[in-house]
């Protein structure tokens, strides 16, 4: 039975390991968890930085700038943002930007934005209404106002429809989001989440005939869209069905769930409902393609980027990595040596590891998928090699020059997002070339900065590795004490249940049998010592009749007695005769007599040892028996008292305290592992083992 005194030395040990681990662990846990706020993330790169090239000249840029169209501002709405080439089939010359082509806009003006150009900023601002909704512009904006709804406006006509409907996309939310980190405009950003939000609510999906009408089978759903008229307004499809039906150009589909959530995180926003249960319900959804075959270990921006047509969507999958960039440097540029973390930051310096793919590795990684499926367009080039000597020459080769005719020109493209047929600078709307050659220029890292970094960061490596090895360590330790007090604690509850069980049926059982023994050893005693008196008695006659018989008894025997004769007498046998004379013999009854004595006395003294192995025997069981009532006296007094009670409280606080250390050292090492993993990442990510030819 368990004892409570058993418990203590248990404890004792529990208590000193817990001791030895405290100090440590208390450490750990305030490192880990060392505020974001406190300790802004700096500012770096997430892009090669060991091979860089020079600065693409100003006069160049200034030249890509003036030739770049812009539409014609509106007074009180709106000022002149750049845009595609100008257009003659747009609009009545009445209208403000009669000739202004601005379909996609917003995510062009983003990209601007995003490069560090502030005319692209300012119209993506102006692109949205008070209500919180975006448009593709913000002359489309002063259209929806100012015409799409006008008295005789007809809704089923082209210009409604192009003008108009579908007045936003889920691509053009690209361009809002590179907005609002670059900007940290993060209200602008929550108000159209919940527009979006809102809007949800009025969202329908329905069949589509094979003629392209729409069914009668229409059902209102929750799922966003970023505009109102999309349904039944598109001469084709949207690519993307929601739970089988057209839902319209405007749904959003299940990746911009990642791209939401990365600028969630960024801007310390908490989705409205509709928009948190969409983004749950697209990540089952991504999840549930990511378990197909081949593609279970594929992170999902990497996924779209290896499957995207290299055209506009492949471009669309680079603006994602280029706001995942923006995400972890707003700028996007890294002249001098940010502010770095001191050891006790270390293991607090970066974000965890997100699972929107705005790690430096996936975002690496992605970029150079990108880079792969299309090395002849240098925004990709840039994204995955970094500000290369080679990508400078391929911006310059791909871009118009000076010397270059305007009525050469198609400026109604953005030459980024053209297929490999298509990519000739002659589809440049300079707007394109300015983007990426201002990007270009602010990816530029001084030699002294990438080498001081680089230097920094390995020592920082080392560290948090002294760090992670002295995480597990103590972990060791405290995965043993919890088990130790895990072990106190199931010693304490087992010595209860035995005291429990003791003090009732235990207790009665081993009395009645050691009390039936004893009567069985008694009376096996009585039944000796009776045996014994017997077999006295019958040595007391045995002898005396021993002592009346004769030793000697006389017995007559009878010979052939012949006369003597010489040797060879021929004379018979029949001159002899019988002779019988007495003799004296031993008498056999004495010897009979003497044996059985004996064995009475063997017998007498076999039962006087067999009493006095039963007298022992009754020693024994009366002792087991008095020390069973001393138990039982013992147990119900334990059980009284609450001793037990008391071990087990104790053994169960100090099981809740080993937990909570140990829970903490986990967590320790999770983020020390986390943490050296992602400085390994960051110089892997500036350092490629790969590089190509160029040099510094």
């Amino acid at each position: 039975m368990m004892r409570a005194a058993r418990v203590r030395p248990l404890r004792g040990i529990l208590r000193k390991a817990t001791k030895n681990l405290l100090y440590t662990t208390i450490l750990l846990i305030i490192t880990c968890g060392h505020s974001q706020a406190a300790n802004p993330k700096p500012l770096l790169p997430i892009w090669p930085i060991t091979n860089i090239g020079s600065a693409i000249d100003d006069d160049t840029l200034t030249m890509w700038r003036n030739k770049g169209d812009r539409c014609a501002g509106a007074r009180n709405a709106y000022t002149p943002f750049p845009s595609k080439g100008t257009r003659k089939d747009m609009l009545p010359e009445a209208f403000p930007g009669a000739s202004c082509d601005d379909g996609d806009q917003t995510l062009f003006n983003g990209l601007l934005c995003a490069s560090g150009i502030e005319d692209g900023c300012v119209a993506v601002a102006q692109a949205q209404a008070e209500s919180g909704r975006w448009y593709r512009s913000p002359h489309r904006k002063w259209l929806w106002s100012n015409f799409c709804f006008k008295a005789g406006t007809d809704q089923k006509s082209k210009d409604f429809r192009d003008l108009c409907a579908n007045g936003f996309s889920p691509d053009m939310s690209l361009g809002v989001m590179l907005y609002a980190v670059k900007k940290k405009d993060a209200n602008a950003y929550r108000r159209w989440l919940h527009w979006l939000d809102a809007e949800a609510a009025n969202t329908k999906i329905c069949s589509v005939q094979p003629d392209g009408t729409i069914g009668s089978d229409c059902q209102t759903i929750e799922w966003p869209r970023v505009c109102t008229h999309d349904l039944g307004y598109s001469e084709e499809p949207a690519p993307f069905k929601i739970f089988g039906k057209e839902g319209g150009r405007c749904a959003l589909r299940p990746p911009d769930a990642l791209d939401f959530a990365a600028v969630n995180d960024a801007t310390h926003t908490a989705p409205p409902k509709r928009m948190a249960a969409w983004e749950t319900e697209s990540r089952v959804t991504l999840k549930a393609i990511l378990s197909l075959p081949g593609v279970s270990e594929i992170p999902p921006l990497l996924l779209v980027s290896a499957t995207d047509p290299v055209h506009f969507p492949l471009h669309l999958d680079a603006t994602r990595v280029l706001l995942r960039m923006l995400i972890n440097n707003p700028s996007l540029r890294t002249s001098n040596l940010p502010k770095l973390p001191k050891d006790t930051d270390l293991l607090s310096f970066f974000d965890p590891l997100a699972a929107n793919g705005s790690d430096p590795i996936s975002i690496s990684a992605a970029a150079k998928v990108i880079s792969a499926r299309a090395s002849w367009n240098p925004f990709y080039r840039l994204l995955a090699e970094g500000p290369t000597p080679t990508v400078r020459s391929m911006i310059l080769e791909s871009c118009p020059t000076a010397q270059d005719r305007d009525q050469d020109i198609n400026k109604r493209s953005w030459l980024w997002e053209k297929e490999k047929t298509q990519f000739t600078k002659t589809n440049s709307m300079y707007w394109d070339c300015l983007f990426l050659g201002t990007l270009y220029n602010r990816m530029r890292v001084k030699q002294s900065v990438v080498s001081e970094l680089l230097d920094t960061f390995l020592q920082y490596a080392d560290r948090t590795d002294t760090i992670l090895q002295l995480a597990n360590r103590n972990l060791q330790n405290a995965e043993a004490a919890l088990g130790l007090a895990q072990k106190t604690l199931d010693e304490a509850n087992r010595a209860q249940k035995d005291a429990l069980e003791y003090a009732g049926n235990a207790y009665a059982q081993q009395n009645q049998r050691i009390t039936s023994e004893l009567q069985s050893l008694r009376q096996q005693g009585a039944n000796a010592a009776a045996s014994i008196t017997g077999v006295q008695n019958r040595i007391a006659q045995q002898e005396s009749d021993f002592e009346r018989i004769l030793g000697t008894i006389q017995q007559p025997i009878t010979k052939q007695v012949c006369p003597d004769r010489p040797p060879f007498d021929p004379v018979g046998d029949e001159l002899c005769r019988n002779v019988t004379v007495m003799t004296s013999i031993a008498n056999p009854a004495k010897d009979a007599a003497r044996l059985a004595l004996e064995n009475l006395r063997s017998q007498h003294t076999l039962l006087t040892r067999t009493l006095v192995d039963i007298d022992k025997g009754i020693t024994q069981a009366q002792s087991e028996l008095a020390e069973l009532d001393a138990r039982h006296v013992k147990a119900l007094a334990d059980v009284s008292s609450k001793v037990f009670d008391l071990a087990i409280k104790q053994a169960t606080a100090d099981l809740v305290l080993q937990t909570r250390v140990t829970q903490g050292l986990r967590q320790a090492v999770a983020t020390a592992r986390e943490s050296h993993a992602r400085f390994l990442d960051y110089v892997s990510v500036w350092r490629p083992k790969n590089e190509g030819s160029d040099t510094h």
